[in-house]
This record gives structure tokens, sequence and C-alpha cells, in this order.
């Protein structure tokens, strides 16, 4: 088993890796696949199949293929399989993308911070700027270099951040729809989050909480303190 397999792991390992180009990646999935084309005896072969099964029917895998080979200039884009919508500005923002899910999970404990309770009123240009500052402390700590250094590679991601303004009023249409939806659907459920709203924020004038009045008491004080809204804020 660790003779013939012990390379799965050390690839999975090698595609989780951060910053790897996209030809680079495509280079150890095509390795592994190599590798798996030798295995001998009933279970190798079987193994083997599956991999080339899951590779072929992969539709997202072939055009990550294709558009490597137009990046790395080994073909041009007249005869291979690409989307009829993707440019050739498009393609250049390949260059790193990731071929596994491994960054976008990295990525849920960073925003958790961002889209905190606490940061409702959270601009998007304050968002990009705040990744911008991210990328910065990750390059500066684990590679030791900075923003600088590594200037295309961030000029790349802040072209991803820019989204058009009509996709901004198309989704700002379907969440105004969204909510009307939930209002609808979840009358009642919605009239018990309006009645604890208080938690999510103390600070909001005339709040109807349905708790004691002592504890309506304290919680009017707390709403009052200039100095605790400030750091709520």
């Amino acid at each position: 088993m660790y003779s013939n397999f012990s390379c799965l792991s050390i690839t999975i390992k090698r595609l989780q890796k951060q910053g790897i180009l996209l030809s680079e990646a495509i280079e150890i999935v095509q390795d592994i696949s190599t590798k798996f084309s030798q295995l001998t005896g009933t279970a190798g072969t079987a193994i083997n199949k599956k991999l080339q099964t899951v590779l072929n029917k992969n539709k997202g895998f072939q055009i990550m293929c294709n558009i490597s080979k137009i990046l790395t200039g080994e073909k041009n884009d007249v005869n291979l399989d690409i989307p009829e919508d993707l440019t050739s500005s498009d393609m250049t923002y390949f260059k790193f993308v990731p071929m596994t899910s491994s960054d976008v999970e990295r990525s849920f404990s960073l925003y958790k911070t961002l889209l905190a309770s606490n940061r409702r009123s959270f601009k998007f240009e304050n968002l990009k700027k705040s990744l911008v500052i991210q990328c910065n402390n990750y390059f500066k700590g684990t590679q030791g270099a900075d923003i600088f250094a590594v200037h295309e590679k961030i000029r790349d991601f802040m072209k991803k951040l820019y989204v058009p303004v009509d996709i901004i009023s198309q989704s700002t249409l379907h969440l105004n729809s969204l909510k009307d939806n939930f209002n609808f659907y979840f009358i009642d459920e919605m009239e018990k989050y309006q009645k604890n709203i208080w938690v999510v924020n103390p600070f909001q004038d005339a709040i109807l909480t349905g708790i004691s009045i002592k504890a309506d008491e304290e919680l009017i004080d707390i709403s009052e303190d200039t100095a605790l809204k400030l750091k709520f804020n």
C-alpha cells in the first residue's frame, strides 16, 4: 500500500499549497495520473481506471488544461475547448487559479472576522483594503516578502475584486427579493427575531424586548453608555 500509494498524499499536499501556478498544479495532477497508469494487479488497474474516469468526466479540469496551454504558449485558442464568453483578458486571471478548494476553506476563518455582527456597515471599498492588508501580512509573515515584492500577484488579485455596477445592482435586487420572501414565509419567526434584536444591537432606540422591567432598565443603562456605543460601532 505504502509503496504504491504514498505518492497520493504527497500530491494532495502539493496541490493544497498556496501561490502555485495553474500550469504547475496541472503538471502535478498529470504526474500522479502517469504514476497510477503504471500500477499493476487487479486493485491497481481498478484504481487507475477510476482516476482516469474522474479526470475525463471533469469538464472543468479539461478547460483548465486548455487555458494553461494558452497561458504557457503551448497552443493557441483556435481549436481548444474553452467557454465562448471567456476573453483573452479573462484568461490572464487564471495564472494562479487554485485547483482545489483549500484556499476557499482557509478564507472562512478570515471572513468570519470581517463579516462580524458589529461590522454591518462595512463598505465594499473597505473590504478590498482589508483583504489587501491580510495578503500583505501573509506574504510578510510566511515568505519574508511584502506586498511590493509580489505586486503582480496582488494586482491580479485586485482585478478579481472588481465587481461591475450592473452585477451589484442585480445582487441588491435579488437580496431584497430574498428578504421579502423570508418575511412572507417566516413571518412568525421574524417577529420573534425582532423581539430579540436588542441582543444583536442593544443601542437601538425604542426596543421592545419582552424581558423583565429590571433587565429592561439595565439594558437602557447600557444603551446610553457612549463609550460602549463607540466601541460597538
